[in-house]
This record gives structure tokens, C-alpha cells and sequence, in this order.
């Protein structure tokens, strides 16, 4: 059993019109997943096994499209492996075409500006990290 969570509260995400909208705080990326890539995150980011995400697709070739997505969030910093338990319910089926996940920098500078990166890591905002 292999199962990951999403790196909060460092990445935050929220799904809009069905298009999942992920932003890495620390870095100021944000990114696009839409269709089959957004149905993937919400159960990969929430620690569905990934044994029983493969399971529920439909087409051939899921394992190596779930295997490159997976590799590809980590490597953006947005999941990592979790510990304890799976979450027990299913995922959705799903189809390995039009895995794709769309990342943007534009406004790296912007976020990395914002107050809210300044915050104590266990009360958060208004305390500020050097007011500790």
C-alpha cells in the first residue's frame, strides 16, 4: 500500500467550476488540474491507496500515468508519502487520457510579498514567526 497527503499548510487547494486550483505557499507556484487530473488529486491528495486508484480506471496503461502524475506533484513539492492509515473510501473511476497538470510561476514574487508567509507556523495569522 503506497498513499500520500498534501503538504498543508504549505499547499492549499480549492476546486473552482471543476478545475482543482493548487498554490505551493512556500515557492508561490500554483497550478491547473483539470477532468481526470482533478479527480486524481482530490483522491491522491487525500490518501486514497494508489493500488486502488489504478484499480478503478478505466483504459490501459493507469499504473505508469498514476505513477508519473504521483511522481510529478512530489517533485512540485505538493504531496508527500503519509504515514498511518489509507483512507478507506474508493476513488471515482478514472480515465489515463488528459493526465495533465498545468504549472505557473507569474506570481511567485507577488505570493512570496504577502504577509501570510510570515505567520507562526501553530497559532497563524496575525502572530507573526519572530513575535514567538
Amino acid at each position: 500500500m503506497k498513499y500520500y497527503r498534501m503538504n498543508s499548510p504549505t499547499v492549499i487547494s480549492e476546486t473552482v467550476d471543476q478545475e482543482v486550483i493548487i498554490i505551493n505557499l512556500d515557492d508561490g507556484h500554483y497550478h491547473s488540474l483539470r477532468g481526470n487530473a482533478a479527480d486524481l488529486w482530490h483522491n491522491v491528495s487525500s490518501g486514497v491507496d494508489v493500488d486502488k486508484i489504478v484499480a478503478a480506471a478505466t483504459g490501459a496503461d493507469a499504473q505508469p500515468v498514476l505513477d508519473r502524475f504521483v511522481t510529478e506533484l512530489e517533485a512540485k513539492d505538493l504531496i508527500s508519502p503519509a504515514k498511518g492509515e489509507s483512507v478507506a473510501c474508493g476513488p471515482v473511476s478514472w480515465s489515463p487520457d488528459d493526465i495533465v497538470i498545468e504549472s505557473y510561476d507569474d506570481m511567485s514574487d507577488l505570493l512570496g510579498m504577502d504577509p501570510v508567509h510570515e505567520v507562526d507556523v501553530h497559532e497563524g495569522w496575525p502572530k507573526r514567526s519572530e513575535d514567538t
